[in-house]
């Protein structure tokens, strides 16, 4: 089939686009299929960073929630700005341990989600708890019980 549909083919883009029929004399077909890989890889890294979730891999994605995850734009969105405020907390926070406790407990929760709306509020409320912590270290909010000697009066 393609002996009898190549000579037509050949004819209309001759016909129809001189300079590309000029080109392609030009062009042997292994350095078409260079260029064509080359494209198709540039295309690939470009979108690559989009096709997974920051704290874990998709091509391993194996419970429901994790495939829901990636499957859905606005919940990889969630999940990569959860992973930056989980690493920004830990940097911050004076008790690591109840920390990653904590965390442990959180994607034990979300895990028992069953639709996406579900996820989604897991997220947010984490979210929403993790940039409390990080505001508050960022903005110098130290709270907690203080001891101060007395120097005397001065006068």
């Amino acid at each position: 089939m393609e002996t009898k549909l190549r000579p037509y083919v050949q004819l209309v883009v001759e016909k129809e686009w001189p300079a590309m029929a000029e080109h392609r004399s030009r062009t042997s077909d292994r350095e078409i299929n260079i260029q064509l890989l080359v494209w198709t890889t540039l295309i690939y890294l470009v979108l690559m960073p989009w096709a997974r979730a920051a704290t874990f891999d998709c091509n391993k994605a194996s419970t429901f929630v994790e495939k829901v995850i990636c499957s859905d734009s606005r919940l990889t969105s969630m999940d990569d700005q959860l992973g930056r405020l989980y690493k920004d907390a830990l940097v911050a926070s004076s008790d690591i341990t109840a920390l990653k406790t904590e965390q442990k407990a959180r994607l034990s929760s979300r895990n028992q989600c069953k639709d996406s709306d579900s996820i989604m509020k897991a997220y947010a409320d984490r979210i929403s708890a993790l940039s409390a912590v990080s505001a508050s270290a960022k903005s110098g909010d130290f709270t907690g019980t203080y001891n101060m000697k007395d120097r005397g009066q001065r006068g």
